[in-house]
């Protein structure tokens, strides 16, 4: 009886920390969803980063181009 007893307990344990286990996996999972951009919404804004990083190292650079045709 004592086995069957310690059996019980263990599963009982089991699922209670799986059933805690799915919890937290709904949790990160809505974190994941709400607070975090995802590639397709990020590739407008990195496109007008680079772009605009672009344009000022062209800007360097010429000016140090001028400078050492000067």
């Amino acid at each position: 009886m004592s086995k069957q007893y310690d059996l019980d307990t263990s599963v009982a344990v089991i699922l209670s920390k799986v059933s805690r286990m799915e919890d937290d996996l709904k949790n990160v999972n809505t974190k994941l969803e709400s607070k975090y951009v995802t590639q397709d919404q990020f590739e407008p804004i990195k496109k007008l980063v680079y772009g605009m990083v672009s344009i000022v190292l062209v800007a360097v650079v010429g000016a140090i181009v001028a400078l050492v045709i000067k």
